[in-house]
């Protein structure tokens, strides 16, 4: 197993290098050249997640046969496919990948949430999945972060952890506790996170508002709540 995780790993670095090219050509406005090496860098995913034994990716049956080293691998590469599928707007292709990755960090008790996370936020802001719909895994990660926080040391000093305990927690309705991790958050956070970190829930208070989901209202007094609380000017 050490060879094909090897294997994946170099895979994996070549699509890191493809996404690297593909957003500093964003950054420069050369939108065809990005879209190309974002292509370049799902490949090499693809074929990472194959040298691993999980062809699902790449259109095969997926080889159940991982142990956890290969899981943790398989995680990550499903997490970067998800990115690479947003930057090129194919998100419904996206969501699965993100939502394959979850299932692998919970099946193989993966302490990274990533995937889950990704996975639950884009099905609300794709309009794949309503709030209440989404309640039962919020509440499950809410609760994992709270006890990775309490108890990992690292975990306790990651902004984003702490960006998406906040974020769980407002989605969840505790607003006064959602206020509390998000001043975590900024202590540890760089200047403009936490206005990127708010813009998102502002983004996807506006898409639950469109499509009618009965809890948008409160969500979007939540976060006018928090960016009040966090002394930010509403995005």
């Amino acid at each position: 197993m050490t060879d094909t995780i090897d294997a994946a790993r170099r895979y994996e670095s070549t699509g890191a290098r493809h996404r690297q090219k593909g957003d500093a050509l964003r950054d420069r406005g050369d939108d065809a050249g990005a879209r190309a090496a974002y292509e370049g860098a799902l490949g090499a995913f693809d074929a990472a997640l194959r040298a691993l034994g999980d062809g699902s990716a790449g259109g095969a049956d997926p080889e159940p046969a991982m142990d956890a080293g290969a899981a943790a691998v398989a995680a990550d590469l499903y997490g970067g496919r998800g990115g690479l599928l947003r930057r090129l707007d194919r998100m419904g292709e996206a969501l699965e990948s993100y939502r394959a990755g979850a299932a692998i960090e919970q099946g193989f008790g993966l302490p990274t949430t990533y995937n889950r996370a990704n996975a639950i936020k884009l099905g609300l802001l794709t309009g794949a999945t309503t709030l209440a719909e989404a309640r039962p895994g919020l509440v499950e990660l809410r609760d994992t972060l709270a006890e990775r926080v309490r108890t990992d040391e690292q975990a306790a000093d990651d902004p984003w952890v702490w960006a998406d305990l906040a974020d769980f927690t407002v989605l969840l309705g505790d607003t006064a506790g959602a206020i509390d991790h998000y001043r975590v958050f900024v202590q540890r956070a760089q200047t403009r996170s936490p206005v990127t970190t708010l813009a998102v829930l502002r983004e996807l208070s506006a898409g639950l508002t469109a499509r009618g989901d009965p809890e948008a209202a409160a969500l979007a007094a939540a976060v006018t709540e928090v960016e009040a609380a966090l002394g930010l000017a509403p995005t």
